[in-house]
């Protein structure tokens, strides 16, 4: 629940901010905002991903507490899955054969974003089950 809302919760943050500093809202000078609509992609990609990354969290402190799994592998999927979702959105430039240095450079920032994304996630969902259920490292209560 608390990784899911680390993912969700900063699209409604930046929604809100951007309805409020919206090109037809009075402002004070130097105050900028994207327009509302452009913000809904957005939410709904990373509100998929928050329920995705809640749901992820579950299975792999289940297996955890059940000392089926260290979980070391749950800091893998994220970066796995950012680069799913960069190449997807590339795909129409790696067919036309424009790979550069610059779009290898970026499927590497994916990745390691993606594994620090991981280990944030990973470390934030240890710390819940040790302070609400006790869970120690060894996997015993």
């Amino acid at each position: 629940m608390v990784n899911a809302a680390l993912i969700a919760v900063p699209p409604f943050v930046l929604a809100l901010r951007s309805t409020l500093a919206a090109s037809n809202v009075v402002r004070p000078p130097g105050v900028s905002g994207l327009p509302p609509i452009l913000t809904l992609p957005l939410v709904y990609i990373l509100m998929g991903l928050g329920a995705l990354a809640g749901w992820r969290t579950h299975v792999y402190a289940v297996a955890y507490a059940e000392r089926k799994s260290a979980g070391w592998l749950s800091v893998l999927e994220p970066s796995a899955l950012g680069l799913v979702i960069a190449l997807a959105l590339l795909r129409n430039g790696i067919r036309t054969g424009a790979v550069s240095p610059q779009l290898l450079a970026f499927l590497g920032w994916v990745a390691l974003t993606g594994l620090l994304i991981g280990v944030v996630l990973r470390f934030t969902a240890l710390a819940t089950m040790w302070v609400v259920v006790g869970t120690r490292a060894t996997g015993t209560r």
